[in-house]
């Protein structure tokens, strides 16, 4: 530690290679990437002139002191960063870097009204957990969230904007970068969104087919059940602790109850045409 009547300042940043994937039913991000923690600790440091003119040292993390710094919005339950094969780097004047490499599953909210054309926001958290404020403080990150030279798009997901803010009390700091996304629609407009809209459409043609065809209540009854299956496919996306109501869902809701009345419709008719000649109004004949 370095004094102890001021607290250690870290500075703390996010080396970014990518998302892994949104599970849009747990709600869970779950990202690849690196800290670059720096600190000064003047017990680590040495004058150079006495050793060869070394500069810098490098020294298994396990074996110097370093902040227990968590994922605070994490999934799994509190647990050090990094490996006993992970390396500090020590710099002469006592400066440290950390570099722990981790997948990150962190919490995320989702508002899913606009699906597939949907924007999130996603943060990841860090904080000091055993120390307060007046001990270790992250007091800045100086280059934030910085997308690696590994960087990867995710084919599902794009970044349209990143930020972080730092945050002290008394009691804790800690640091919180921020993701804003954007789904990229196309392969749901392609697969879901228009056969929903063409079914939609096929669904008011049933009443050009002529009664005595024998076509009508099997048309309907399949382009019923096409529509449920589309109903139970987002329904299996969609977080069920979701707050907000997809659009899309409840289109298909819609259209699955426009499918039973044009079903129970086409009942009537076939009902009415085989009545033969009992007689009936003649508005419902013309149904037929």
């Amino acid at each position: 530690m370095s004094d102890y009547n001021h607290p250690i300042l870290l500075d703390v940043s996010l080396y970014f290679l990518g998302i892994n994937e949104i599970d849009e039913l747990e709600e869970k991000l779950v990202t690849t990437g690196y800290l670059s923690i720096f600190w000064q600790d003047f017990r680590l440091s040495w004058d150079e002139t006495l050793y060869n003119d070394i500069h810098i040292i490098y020294y298994p993390q396990d074996e110097v002191w370093k902040p227990d710094i968590v994922l605070y919005n994490g999934f799994q339950r509190f647990q050090q960063l990094g490996g006993s094969f992970y390396n500090v780097e020590l710099w002469s004047d006592g400066q440290v870097q950390w570099m722990p490499f981790e997948v990150f599953e962190s919490r995320c909210s989702l508002d899913t009204t606009y699906y597939p054309f949907d924007k999130q926001t996603c943060s990841i958290v860090f904080v000091i957990w055993s120390f307060t404020a007046g001990e270790v403080m992250i007091s800045r990150s100086y280059e934030g969230l910085v997308y690696d030279e590994e960087f990867q798009e995710n084919n599902v997901w794009e970044i349209t904007n990143t930020s972080y803010s730092v945050f002290m009390s008394t009691r804790e700091s800690r640091i919180t970068f921020e993701l804003q996304l954007r789904r990229k629609p196309l392969f749901y407009v392609i697969s879901f969104i228009t056969p929903v809209l063409i079914l939609g459409l096929l669904n008011c043609l049933v009443f050009a087919i002529p009664s005595e065809s024998g076509e009508k209540t099997g048309y309907s009854v399949t382009i019923f059940l096409s529509l449920a299956v589309f109903l139970s496919i987002i329904t299996s996306v969609i977080p069920t602790n979701s707050e907000t109501t997809s659009i899309l869902g409840i289109f298909l809701l819609l259209q699955v109850i426009i499918g039973s009345l044009v079903l129970l419709i086409t009942s009537l008719q076939l009902r009415l045409c085989q009545r033969g000649d009992r007689p009936s109004l003649w508005m419902l004949q013309n149904i037929c």
